[in-house]
């Protein structure tokens, strides 16, 4: 399941990752991982959360612990759910489970490459099942908003703004298949 979500983080971010994934692909890999750089509430720290890592390597991450907003306590597992806030009023969400990211979500993080402004045509092309790289040869890259992995299944959800003001598409992924799409104002 990581390899579908990093496909997919990738696939949606390709106009950054990019160059760096061929610039990967070209060179050998580390003999052992390498430390996170801290990257604020950003966009790219967003994309580099990754199901499975731990409360200290989120906080690597971003560069700084999160405010707890929750915690719970069944069945010999432990959730919490901590909120990192941008200081342009964005922030990122994350829940861990024993320790392991299960879910996390984003709120008003600017992607650092264009997203096309989706519309009745384009969302009227969509078809369940369709796989995230179908999706994006009709929409173009979107906004990545959340992903949840638990049970062994991945959940994408991503979003595109329509051309009117308060229009958008949003689109869910269940393990790399296109699961739903809702619009609210498209033209």
């Amino acid at each position: 399941m990581r390899t579908l979500l990093r496909v997919a983080v990738l696939t949606l971010s390709a106009a950054l990752a990019a160059p760096a994934a061929a610039q990967q692909a070209a060179s050998p890999a580390p003999a052992a991982p390498q430390q996170p750089t801290s990257l604020g509430v950003t966009f790219n720290a967003f994309v580099a959360l990754k199901p499975g890592m731990t409360g200290a390597d989120v906080a690597r991450v971003i560069g700084r612990a999160g405010r707890e907003l929750s915690r719970a306590q069944a069945g010999g597992y432990t959730t919490v759910s901590y909120q990192w806030m941008g200081d342009d009023m964005s922030s990122i969400m994350v829940t861990l489970q024993n320790d392991a990211v299960i879910s996390v979500t984003q709120m008003s993080l600017k992607p650092p490459y264009e997203v096309r402004p989706a519309t009745l045509a384009t969302y009227g092309q969509l078809r369940e099942g369709m796989t995230m790289q179908e999706v994006m040869q009709v929409l173009g890259p979107g906004i990545p908003v959340s992903f949840t992995s638990l049970m062994g299944q991945v959940s994408f959800s991503i979003t595109w703004p329509g051309e009117a003001l308060g229009s958008t598409l949003i689109t869910t992924f269940q393990n790399g298949k296109l699961a739903s799409s809702i619009q609210a104002g498209l033209r």
